[in-house]
């Protein structure tokens, strides 16, 4: 999914924990797996003399038919040549970007451009599948050593016999051995049921929280905190929600407070929903007064925070789900105290096209404690006895479209938000710039929408012309999960993600050659991506675009230079397309991304966001999905299955998914409730879960890995 970036300057860079997901949690031990055995590393003894000294490597990266090695020119704001400002060199379509220039001088190898040997227009194409097609199963594969691709691509590709099965070249790579001894899981999830390996995964980060709840934390603050408001007094629409949190009596939860737990007792109080509800005058004024005061009565008792804001925006925080529904009313009903005009401040809004503003709407339901709905695979996730369970299937997941029924008639989600064919600027943009009015909240990667507020006012980088300055990344609300092994059932109500950064469907493969020691070269060249020098030359380019490093929870990374920023900045692209295009770097090919990266081409408002949730995950008191559990609750799915099912499960698979997210369906029980489709049909359609999907997964897993139960 592409991504933009602020430009921000990175002068003020805070120490922060950047902490993988599982924190220090209680949690049971997973039962063991049971049907199968969990595939083993090969002992291995490495040979380390390169092979790369004077070898040409042909490398075929085609990133969205825009960029790979070689200066395509393919952005229209670029241009056929440009001078690079950081090296003052002037490039011309075909000429080797920086980056892999810079692979040439470390490893004394020679990097060719395999996309170009194919079509004259071969970045024009829209993916690898028309290449592959064009040269057919055979045709020209020998000119590509190394190629990027997607994990879809490589079973196809290795099922016809042309890739490399990389686990017989692991003396040869020891830096990719060594990540997968320190992630087990990952490697029993990329290799097949006989033990052979063919892609060399990316990693977009790894087991650190992806997706988050984005607050504009100015609307918290100006609702909770400011003294004599003046709030509005328009009719509010009928309350339609009710209450889901037990606030009748006393419960402990996991806070956190400088990346240490503890806990925190929420004192017994009318449920904010509940008294909102009872109001005999409903409006933004007596919703918001309800609401100061079950925060006051609550939470500001016990001392941990000097404003009712910091319930919702610190390190701190511990609203729950109603909390939440509870603001949203008090932010949408109170539209001419916080904007100005009314009807202009919403709930939440989704982004991006049609099926993305779909699927982020549903994802909300995550606040209810469906899981699923940010499964790394489709919508899956692991019962507790190590079984892979679609959501759809559940009654929980149909109970939260009645809710996100009520949420849409209360007017707390925005009208419009599944409209087919507008443009993504209608349903976020100007909603969280303050253009055309404003949003308290967003689901989505905290540096694609921290962009969206004013500029640095120390650096004065960025382009943005928002009217706010607080979007930044808040903790998950406290909820009751169905399967609750996060911490010990002491705690009720807990917090939760699987949204975690994981393999990314995409890496690299090796294909096949009559020259041992060109394949060997090509697997030595893929491994320099996962050692620390060769991961951070994808990431940050070379010397020439860093300055000295950073210190992030005692690792060290690469300090981006601030005429990067300027660079980029001038350019009119993002970061990321910029460093693509112009540098040849953050593409997908095999490695593991740095977190310091998208940290400090993050804002500055959103590193403080940023820097709580990772704190409050070190701590334990948020636990994210991780691949260091191999299953059970609090393990990712597998993304991936390098086992092909038979011509007709496949068939009946992409038939199945055909049947999509199920937006249509979804769309008119969250616009119109159980009208046009009911709870009987979609059980029906989704039965096929059960009959088909799910069984074919379930049985590969037990018979792969064993991480399916009986």
């Amino acid at each position: 999914m592409k991504k933009k970036f602020l430009l921000a300057g990175v002068a003020a860079l805070a120490v922060v924990t950047l902490a993988s997901c599982g924190g220090q949690s209680k949690r049971p031990d997973v039962k063991p797996p049971v049907g199968g055995s969990e595939i083993k590393l090969p002992d291995i003894e490495f040979d380390k003399t390169s092979r790369l000294s004077g070898k040409t490597m042909n490398m075929y990266l085609n990133y969205k038919a825009k960029s790979g090695v070689t200066y395509t020119g393919n952005e229209s704001k670029l241009g056929a040549t440009y001078q690079n400002p950081i090296d003052g060199q002037t490039y011309a379509r075909g000429d080797l970007m920086p980056m892999w220039k810079e692979v040439e001088s470390q490893l004394g190898v020679k990097i060719h451009d395999a996309v170009r040997d194919f079509t004259a227009d071969a970045y024009t194409q829209d993916s690898e599948d028309k290449i592959y097609t064009a040269i057919g199963s055979d045709k020209n594969i020998e000119n590509i050593d190394i190629m990027m691709t997607n994990s879809a691509n490589a079973v196809k590709y290795a099922t016809d016999n042309h890739l490399v099965n990389l686990a017989d070249y692991f003396k040869y790579m020891p830096n990719l051995y060594t990540f997968f001894q320190e992630h087990p899981s990952v490697y029993s999830e990329l290799v097949d049921a006989n033990g052979n390996l063919y892609l060399a995964p990316y990693f977009d980060g790894l087991d650190s929280v992806e997706k988050m709840f984005i607050f504009n934390t100015e609307l918290v603050e100006k609702l909770l905190d400011e003294e004599n408001p003046t709030f509005d007094e328009t009719a509010a629409a009928d309350t339609v929600y009710q209450p889901f949190i037990n606030t009748s009596k006393d419960y402990k939860i996991l806070i956190s407070d400088a990346g240490k737990s503890k806990d925190l007792v929420v004192k017994a109080a009318t449920n904010p929903v509940e008294a909102q509800n009872k109001l005999a005058t409903k409006n933004g004024k007596t919703y918001t007064e309800a609401l100061r005061e079950y925060i006051d009565k609550a939470y500001m008792g016990s001392g941990e925070y000097t404003k009712r804001s910091e319930v919702f925006n610190s390190e701190k925080a511990c609203y729950s789900t109603d909390d939440m529904i509870a603001l949203m009313r008090c932010a949408v009903n109170n539209s001419v105290y916080l904007y100005g005009e009314a009807g202009k401040v919403h709930g939440i809004v989704p982004r991006g096209q049609a099926n993305n503003r779909v699927i982020t709407i549903l994802q909300l339901a995550q606040i209810w404690g469906v899981r699923g709905l940010t499964s790394e695979k489709d919508m899956l996730y692991y019962d507790n006895n190590g079984k892979l369970v679609d959501l759809r299937t559940t009654e929980k997941a149909l109970d939260a479209l009645d809710k996100l029924h009520q949420l849409k008639q209360e007017g707390l989600i925005i009208d419009g938000w599944d409209a087919e064919g507008a443009k993504n600027g209608t349903f976020y943009y100007q909603y969280l710039t303050g253009a055309s009015g404003a949003a308290l909240m967003i689901y989505d990667y905290n540096a694609t929408q921290v962009v969206n507020n004013k500029l640095d006012a120390t650096t004065g980088i960025g382009t943005s012309t928002s009217k706010y300055n607080g979007l930044m990344p808040v903790l998950p609300p406290v909820t009751e999960w169905e399967e609750n092994y996060i911490n010990s059932n002491d705690y009720l109500y807990t917090r939760y993600t699987e949204d975690s950064r994981a393999f990314k469907s995409a890496g690299s493969v090796v294909f096949k050659s009559a020259d041992e020691e060109q394949v060997i070269a090509a697997c030595q060249l893929i491994d320099y991506f996962y050692g620390a020098e060769g991961a951070s030359l994808q990431d940050y380019g070379p010397a020439a675009y860093v300055d000295g490093k950073i210190t992030l929870a005692g690792q060290q990374y690469a300090k981006i230079k601030t005429s990067v920023f300027t660079a980029i900045n001038k350019s009119g692209l993002g970061w990321n397309d910029w460093m693509r295009d112009v540098v040849g770097t953050t593409q997908g090919m095999g490695h593991v991304r740095s977190d310091g990266l998208d940290y400090q081409v993050t804002h500055p408002v959103g590193q403080v966001g940023l820097n709580h949730l990772l704190s409050a995950v070190a701590s334990g008191a948020v636990v994210c999905a991780t691949t260091a559990r191999p299953a059970g609750f609090g393990a990712t799915v597998p993304a991936y299955y390098s086992q092909n099912a038979t011509t007709t499960e496949i068939t009946e698979l992409v038939d199945f998914w055909k049947q999509g997210m199920g937006n249509t369906a979804w769309r008119a029980v969250i616009n119109d409730g159980w009208t046009t489709t009911t709870k009987e049909s979609l059980r029906a359609t989704w039965a096929k879960a059960d009959e088909v999907y799910l069984t074919f997964y379930n049985d590969y897993l037990k018979l792969k890995k064993g991480a399916a139960a009986n």
